[in-house]
């Protein structure tokens, strides 16, 4: 049977006050200087190959829209992923917007500043996935990143179409950022049970 990612299960793993609790200095402070409210930005070296300004313009976009402040998030950090390459490029075309790089997260940092945000906008799977699994509004995006759309389409109910183009990023933002507390939260409760059942009975075989 099909069985959803058992990353689903990090806010159990890490509630929320547990992460904040254990995250660095240097991630409060970057969330702190944001203000109230703020977007986590991601992406991969390669989905943002000669995409990078406009990426940048997709971002400013939704915070015109929104006024969330940017968060430039790397989650890939080995080479062949190297999120710190794109991000830093894009800080810089938006130096005159409330935007922060937080370089070489650990990956509690990474759950506070996700579990915290209004909006994760990323390529990568399991930055969707913790976005999810805390009830973050969020958009998966890229021409080519296969696996994160199945997912998307398959487990979670708020994107039931994957994955958006890169052109459809700010349009599904806003989308995403307009999704009720009750939605967010049923989608949540949906994926986390399956995972957490996945493991039972993984256990189970294995006992």
């Amino acid at each position: 049977r099909l069985a959803p990612d058992c990353g689903l299960l990090v806010a159990e793993l890490w509630p929320e006050d547990v992460a904040s609790d254990q995250a660095s200095d240097v991630a409060h402070r970057a969330v702190n200087g944001l203000g109230d409210g703020y977007l986590v930005f991601q992406v991969g070296r390669y989905p943002a190959w000669r995409l990078v300004p406009h990426l940048a313009e997709q971002l400013r976009e939704i915070h015109r829209e929104t006024g969330l402040a940017i968060l430039l998030l790397p989650l890939g950090q080995a080479p062949g992923h190297e999120d710190v390459v794109p991000l830093e490029r894009i800080s810089v075309l938006l130096g005159d917007l409330p935007v922060t790089v937080l370089s070489s997260p650990h990956v509690i940092d990474i759950v506070f500043a996700i579990s915290n945000a209004g909006l994760f906008v990323g390529s990568s799977l399991h930055g969707n996935l913790t976005a999810l699994a805390y009830g973050v509004p969020h958009v998966g995006f890229g021409a080519r990143v296969t696996k994160l759309d199945q997912v998307l389409r398959t487990w979670d109910a708020t994107c039931p179409d994957g994955t958006v183009l890169p052109d459809r990023i700010a349009a599904a933002a806003l989308a995403a950022t307009r999704l009720d507390r009750d939605t967010l939260a049923a989608a949540r409760a949906r994926t986390t049970a399956a995972a957490r059942k996945t493991i039972k009975d993984v256990a189970a075989i294995l006992g």
